[in-house]
């Protein structure tokens, strides 16, 4: 096996699907559910949260989420400063943590009693192009196989950016 090989594979099937299916969408909330869908596939990812930015509130709001069962977070708007989803999309940083068995803040615990769901680890990535402002955020959690990789990161990145072209387009 040549591990360069196996680590492009995975990116290479996520590039061809994002560029088939964002190509053709035409509907910004199909767009992003897509990208969602599209990110938890690629990397094998128990589930996520797709936030779109709100530049006139200054405020990342919840689109879309899986699995369903989590739909009950979809109220929710944070500032586009908070937390991990925050700091991705102020930095334009892709962010990964792994849940160290500490305290939980209280947006933790309201999402993981909302949910049932108990975070091991997670990636945070910003929709953006390359030299432009992201659009939003795309979180994923608890990787299936063990813990996110840099061949994620790859995925998620590219993924991230054809996603902010169709958008921007």
């Amino acid at each position: 096996m040549n591990p360069l090989v196996d680590s492009e594979e995975p990116l290479l099937r996520a590039l061809h699907k994002a560029t088939r299916s964002l190509a053709r969408s035409g509907d910004i909330d199909a767009l992003l559910k897509e990208v969602l869908t599209l990110c938890v596939e690629a990397v094998g990812a128990q589930g996520g949260t797709i936030y779109r930015h709100d530049p006139a509130t200054h405020q990342l709001i919840f689109r879309h989420v899986l699995p369903a069962q989590s739909e009950a977070i979809l109220d929710r708007a944070i500032l586009d400063h908070e937390g991990t989803a925050g700091g991705a999309f102020q930095s334009r940083q892709i962010l990964m943590s792994e849940q160290d068995g500490g305290p939980l803040s209280e947006s933790q615990q309201e999402i993981q009693s909302k949910t049932g769901i108990v975070v091991r680890n997670m990636i945070t990535v910003p929709l953006q192009m390359e030299g432009s402002e992201p659009i939003g955020v795309v979180q994923l959690i608890n990787k299936t196989d063990g813990q996110f990789t840099m061949a994620d990161v790859a995925v998620l990145d590219t993924v991230s950016a054809v996603s902010a072209m169709a958008y921007e387009n």
